[in-house]
């Protein structure tokens, strides 16, 4: 057990992470490292299934920075994260995790129900 952590993390609506959209293109950066990692293992159903789930999640995480944070950037943030992935990558992912496979076909097919069932969602969760 650490007595005195080195890293402290909290989540308030003033913290870097929910105050800031995170370029698209990073979340693009991101899947290409997860699958350079993989290296000859990528071909592999399992890795696969873990890269369409990585995939869906990275693109989930950026469009809640956009709905979360808004601004000029944020719907053209929205538009290139739904193009971030396919609906058959969110309906595998659907029978693997049926919250985040869920939340995947959601945003693709009614941002706008997404972004109310999200922000009900962070106040429950993060009293913000």
């Amino acid at each position: 057990m650490i007595e005195d952590p080195l890293y402290n993390y909290s989540v308030t609506s003033d913290s870097l992470t929910w105050s800031r959209i995170t370029p698209v293109e990073e979340t693009h950066r991101l899947i290409a490292y997860f699958e350079e990692a993989l290296g000859k293992r990528r071909s592999e159903p399992d890795a696969q299934k873990a890269l369409t789930v990585a995939r869906v999640l990275a693109f989930l995480n950026n469009a809640q920075q956009a709905l979360v944070v808004g601004g000029d950037s944020a719907r053209e943030t929205l538009r290139a994260c739904r193009k971030g992935f396919t609906y058959a990558q969110a309906l595998a992912v659907l029978r693997t995790n049926r919250v985040f496979g869920a939340a995947g076909v959601l945003l693709k097919t009614s941002p706008k129900l997404y972004h109310i069932l999200y922000g009900i969602y962070i106040k429950r969760t993060y009293k913000m």
